[in-house]
């Protein structure tokens, strides 16, 4: 009644005694530019985890779903999916959250080898511009798979094409791999 919510944010107080103790142990979190928790039960303990800004918590000891979580941290949203039902490639359809079932910040999460798609890892600075290729005419372009530990600076890795102002279409390639067997 005094107008003061009496509400507790049971995620920042979490991350808050985490960060307490972790200084106790010679960590300072001013130091990083991001805190990972690692959470059993606890205030949103029905989803793999939760991330933005400096703060990841997980609910479990999934990498992918760490990764997922601090795409969130580096400004990722979800990788979704345009479904056209089959008619075609951009047709009318909808968007389906979490449809890219190749990256890891879609339904790819369950896969230890997902990567962030071409725009995410431009977006990141992970995949730099001078390897991303512009197309602003019609013409024949090669790009290499970009899922890779190295990078050729005279290669090309992704192909970016403006549609229109609202609008960006990003052409990539992975390497081909065989989720059952890891070995291919």
């Amino acid at each position: 009644a005094d107008g003061v919510s009496k509400e507790i944010n049971g995620l920042d107080l979490e991350h808050a005694h985490a960060r307490e103790e972790a200084r106790k142990l010679g960590y300072d979190s001013n130091h990083f530019d991001t805190v990972v928790l690692r959470l059993s039960g606890g205030p949103r303990s029905d989803v793999g985890g939760w991330g933005g800004g400096t703060s990841v918590w997980t609910y479990g000891a999934s990498p992918s779903v760490a990764a997922h979580e601090i795409g969130h941290c580096f400004g990722l949203l979800h990788a979704n999916f345009w479904d056209t039902g089959g008619a075609s490639a951009i047709g009318p359809g909808g968007n389906q959250e979490y449809g890219d079932v190749f990256d890891i910040m879609g339904g790819g999460q369950g896969s230890i080898m997902g990567h962030h798609n071409a725009q995410a890892k431009s977006q990141i600075k992970w995949l730099p511009g001078e390897v991303v290729q512009t197309v602003t005419t019609s013409g024949t372009y090669r790009i290499y798979a970009f899922d890779q530990s190295l990078i050729d600076a005279t290669r090309r890795y992704a192909l970016k094409i403006a549609k229109d102002v609202q609008r960006t279409y990003w052409g990539e390639v992975r390497t081909q791999f065989d989720a059952v067997n890891k070995w291919a």
